[in-house]
């Protein structure tokens, strides 16, 4: 494989994963693999997930334009823009500076980041309110609910979220929420 360290993990990571999908064919299962990672696992999980030919739901990774180039040895173009944007989907809060880092070749699906009874998060607190899987998992839970499990997550989103704000849209806005240097 070689003797830099990244590419020693990266041959790791890469047969883990092509056992786990021969033995899901092997036991013949109806469900498919997905990747999953948050920040720096979720683009871990990106650049598998292209890579590979499988599919990944990551949350707050930063962007992989760059990393697509190293990544992509020895067979280049293994991780093309083309098989970020089939493969891989990727939730990005708003105000959260990690998914920001880089750009992203992926699918990217924004959520909204507020604090509790829709207050502003401003860019500079945003990172460290934004981030938190919890708290977008919660976002999530929010706006879209839990159908067809209708499992409650109240307790755990309670510090993000207040009782009267679930199922609830936030009103549109004029413009995205987003730090001054973006709107430029």
């Amino acid at each position: 494989v070689g003797s830099n360290p990244e590419i020693k993990i990266w041959g790791k990571l890469e047969n883990a994963t092509e056992e786990l999908q021969r033995v899901e064919e092997a036991n013949n299962k109806s469900t498919k693999l997905v990747l999953t990672g948050h920040s720096l696992g979720g683009g871990i999980a990106e650049i598998a997930a292209a890579k590979l030919g499988i599919r990944a739901l990551v949350w707050s990774a930063p962007g992989t334009r760059y990393s697509q180039g190293f990544f992509s040895w020895p067979k280049l173009g293994s991780v093309s823009e083309e098989r970020m944007q089939r493969n891989v989907v990727v939730v990005m809060p708003d105000n959260d500076a990690v998914p920001r880092v880089d750009q992203h070749e992926s699918v990217v699906q924004r959520i909204q980041c507020f604090a509790k009874n829709h207050t502003p998060v401003g860019f500079f607190d945003g990172t460290k309110t934004c981030h938190p899987i919890v708290k977008s998992a919660c976002e999530v839970w929010r706006v879209c609910g839990d159908v067809p499990m209708h499992r409650d997550f109240s307790e755990e989103c309670s510090r993000y979220i207040l009782p009267h704000e679930l199922g609830q849209l936030y009103p549109v806005l004029a413009q995205p929420i987003l730090g001054t240097h973006e709107e430029q």
